[in-house]
C-alpha cells in the first residue's frame, strides 16, 4: 500500500497465467498446425482456470486491494462449427467470481496485445486473444496518484 496526499492506495498485480505455452505454435510447419494447435489446446484446459479462479479471487479478497493489474488476462475461444462458441474469457470469469463473494469490481482500462485464430485437428478453430488488464473495485474513489 502507498500513502500520498493522506491517502492510502492499496494496488495488486496477478499473472493469471495463459494456461499454456505457445512456444509449439511458431516452430510448426503448416501440416502440424493443427496438431500442435490441439494440444496447446488441451493444456489451456488442462490449467483448468474455472478452478483457479476460485482462488485467484479469494487471495484478492483476503487483501482486498483498489487496483488489480492483470496480466495474461487471456480470452480462448473454441468455435466449433454449426454450435456456439465456448469462451473463457479470464478477466469476465475473475469479476463473476468477485461478485459470487460479495467484491464489486470493474475494469479500469484493458490493452489487447495480439490475437489469433488458428485450426485445430478436430476441425475446430481455435481462438485467442492476449491483452493486460486493470480492475478497480467499484467502492474506490478515484485518486490522483501523481
Amino acid at each position: 500500500m502507498e500513502q500520498r496526499n493522506g491517502l492510502l492506495l492499496s494496488v495488486l498485480t496477478w499473472n493469471l497465467y495463459n494456461g499454456a505455452d505457445l512456444a509449439p505454435l511458431g516452430t510448426a510447419t503448416p501440416n502440424q498446425l493443427p496438431r500442435r494447435v490441439t494440444e496447446v489446446f488441451r493444456q489451456f484446459l488442462a490449467t483448468n482456470f474455472l478452478d483457479r479462479v476460485k482462488a485467484i479471487a479469494s487471495e484478492i479478497a483476503l487483501r482486498k486491494p483498489k487496483l488489480v493489474g492483470l496480466q495474461e488476462a487471456e480470452i480462448w475461444q473454441l468455435v466449433i462449427p454449426n454450435l456456439e462458441i465456448v469462451t473463457y474469457d479470464f478477466v469476465q470469469l475473475l469479476l463473476q467470481e468477485l461478485a459470487s463473494i460479495g467484491l464489486s469490481y470493474e475494469i479500469a482500462a484493458q490493452n489487447r496485445n495480439f490475437s489469433a485464430e488458428l485450426p485445430d485437428s478436430n476441425g475446430n478453430l481455435i481462438r485467442f486473444f492476449g491483452s493486460r488488464c486493470y480492475i478497480n473495485s467499484r467502492a474506490a474513489r478515484t485518486y490522483d496518484c501523481q
